[in-house]
């Protein structure tokens, strides 16, 4: 990755609430969270703000998506409550979440919004966002793991209402930043 030196840690997605983190010597980096930066070493699909405001009220199901912060912070587009957007979505095991969004937000989850290495797999969805809460959460190693990876740890799960989501957070006490819980309906113009 341009713009690293060989001192720098490095972490990279292994799952979306999985991170794996080394230095270049191998070894486990300290204070590195789940907002930091990821290799991930594919081509960039952004998703697309389609109108500011405008709403969509269709009287439609509300979805629950959610989205990692590196995916908005990588190549993606900021967005917040009213604004109609085209995402790709892609269905999800809720229980994938739960660790990081608490056990019982998990349960709601209906896709993650996803803008690498599936362009042709599924068509943009439309989108007005209704609500966005950032998702803090605390990351450790398990006890007894040889593994250097991180795991969310469950019951640390903060959500912070969001006026606006462009990838990055304020800090929180204890925690690290891991993307956005994002409340949408599908507009209008969606079959």
């Amino acid at each position: 990755m341009a713009g690293l030196d060989k001192e720098q840690p490095v972490a990279s997605t292994v799952l979306s609430s999985q991170i794996a983190l080394k230095d270049a010597t191998g070894s486990v980096a300290g204070g590195w969270g789940a907002s930091e930066t990821r290799a991930h070493g594919r081509s960039a699909y952004p998703a697309v703000v389609v109108s500011k405001g405008d709403s969509a009220d269709n009287g439609g199901v509300t979805l629950k998506i959610w989205v990692d912060d590196w995916q908005i912070q990588c190549c993606g587009q900021s967005f917040a409550p009213g604004d109609v957007v085209s995402w790709n979505l892609l269905e999800v095991d809720p229980e994938d979440y739960a660790a990081v969004v608490g056990s019982e937000h998990a349960p709601a989850i209906d896709f993650r919004e996803e803008h690498h290495g599936h362009e042709e797999e599924q068509a943009l969805t439309s989108l007005e966002v209704l609500a966005v809460a950032e998702v803090h959460c605390r990351y450790a190693v398990p006890p007894g793991s040889t593994a250097d990876v991180l795991y969310p740890v469950p019951g640390t799960t903060v959500m912070v209402p969001a006026s606006e989501a462009d990838g990055w957070a304020e800090a929180q006490p204890d925690v690290r930043f891991a993307g956005y819980l994002v409340t949408a309906r599908r507009t209008k113009d969606e079959g």
